[in-house]
């Protein structure tokens, strides 16, 4: 049966689709909000500490869920079943978090301290009270890991909603109550409350479902890389470098450009990322099988899945680059104010870049945990990295579309080197 037609395929790109166009809406709706509670420069403080903390807060729980994916699937193969629930899962994963945990904050710190010295208090602060979110994501990356080898989308998306819902009316109310400091904390608070909620919502799932159940590779014992101690390690590195480059231009524009430049390349990028995002639900739903057709070897099927995914994501995005030619100007001044009309041209340029990673790349980060690709991904972001950081930076660039034409630049390259990976397994047999 094609996957298109197929139910569960349906039934987990509707949980997932539904649960991301919530969370998105909800995130521009307390993006409007904020722009016009914090003014063109608060928002632009607003936006670097987030910016800056993405960063090492997405590192800390990607490396929790990449570590956890790709070594719980020979745990479930040798659990022993009358131990079997999610505390027996998870069993040393949650002493060895903690450490890291404690790591990233200290990161956080370390970086405000940086930015009080070469910029200003007040955002050296702000950087502080966004890290916050780290130690409140304690534990979220194995529960998100544990909930995709369940394939239970219905626990992602219900804890996903929750924390979105609180955390747009607590960022509204703090940004009300205390400005730019209230925002941030209305930010990080309820992330407590998502992370509770999805850590329950694991523990139910596994208590309801056996081994069998999962969807990994439970007949093979993870050798090599994937066995060490350097897992740790390596997915660590590899989060921060994917979350320092989907921030690295904000941050790079926050070093050389004032905060109300930093606000409108925040807006243009949030809403590419608004768009690009969308895509990310069909991936995650196609993720079963995508991995079933990858572990049988199937390459002719895994191929055809693709397709048939990326041309109508594809042809979405052609006609979503038309649309923001044509409205983005109008939409950007009536709902940010005409400060904000200069976002429209690096829009634009992003949304191309966008398409490019999560459209035609959206399936890289399966075959990085299936196969424990640490290495090859980390080296390959640090040159993206280093890219789209270093020549704006060393070429005083402070121009929004200039910075977006780069970044969009590094995004087509990151999907191009994918693809050349890929097939290059495929003619080698892996």
């Amino acid at each position: 049966m094609p996957l298109i037609a197929d139910r569960r395929f349906i039934h987990r790109l509707g949980l997932v689709a539904g649960s991301t166009g919530v969370v998105q809406v909800l995130k521009l709706v307390a993006q409007l909000a904020l722009v016009r509670l914090l003014g063109v420069e608060g928002f632009g403080i607003y936006a670097t500490a987030l910016a800056v903390c993405a960063v090492i807060e997405t590192a800390s729980t990607a490396r929790s869920m990449e570590v956890a994916m790709n070594r719980l699937p020979a745990r479930i193969a040798t659990i022993d079943p009358e131990d079997w629930s999610y505390a027996a899962l998870v069993r040393g994963m949650r002493r060895t978090e903690a450490l890291w945990i404690g790591g990233a904050f200290g990161v956080v710190l370390a970086v405000a301290a940086v930015y009080a010295a070469i910029a200003d208090m007040r955002t050296a602060v702000a950087i502080v009270l966004a890290g916050l979110s780290v130690p409140a994501l304690f534990g979220y990356g194995i529960a998100n890991g544990v909930c995709l080898l369940a394939a239970d989308f219905r626990a992602l998306a219900r804890a996903e909603i929750s924390g979105a819902v609180v955390g747009t009316a607590t960022m509204i109310a703090g940004a009300v109550i205390a400005g730019v400091e209230g925002a941030l904390i209305g930010y990080a608070a309820p992330l407590v409350l998502r992370n509770l909620l999805l850590t329950r919502y694991a523990a139910q799932g596994v208590a309801a479902r056996t081994p069998a159940d999962f969807v990994t590779a439970a007949s093979d014992t993870p050798t090599g890389l994937a066995a060490s101690g350097q897992a740790h390690t390596h997915a660590f590195i590899g989060a921060g470098l994917n979350a320092l480059y989907q921030n690295v231009d904000v941050i790079v524009l926050s070093l050389i450009g004032s905060p109300a430049v930093v606000a409108v390349y925040r807006v243009a990028k949030l809403l590419a990322r608004l768009g690009g995002d969308l895509f990310e639900p069909v991936w995650k739903a196609a993720r079963p099988d995508w991995l079933q057709r990858f572990y049988a070897g199937d390459i002719r099927g895994l191929m055809r899945l693709m397709r048939r995914l990326m041309l109508p994501m594809l042809a979405a995005s052609a006609l979503s680059v038309v649309l923001t030619l044509q409205l983005a100007p109008w939409f950007l001044d009536l709902a940010f104010g005409a400060d904000f009309r200069a976002a429209a041209a690096p829009l634009t340029v992003l949304i191309l870049g966008q398409a490019a990673a999560q459209v035609l790349a959206g399936w890289a980060s399966f075959w990085v945990v299936a196969e424990a690709r640490f290495r090859r991904r980390n080296l390959l972001l640090l040159a993206l990295c280093a890219t789209a950081g270093t020549i704006p930076f060393v070429l005083d660039i402070a121009d929004p579309l200039v910075i977006a034409g780069i970044y969009a630049a590094t995004q087509a390259m990151f999907a191009a080197a994918w693809w050349i990976m890929l097939l290059r397994a495929v003619a080698h047999g892996r």
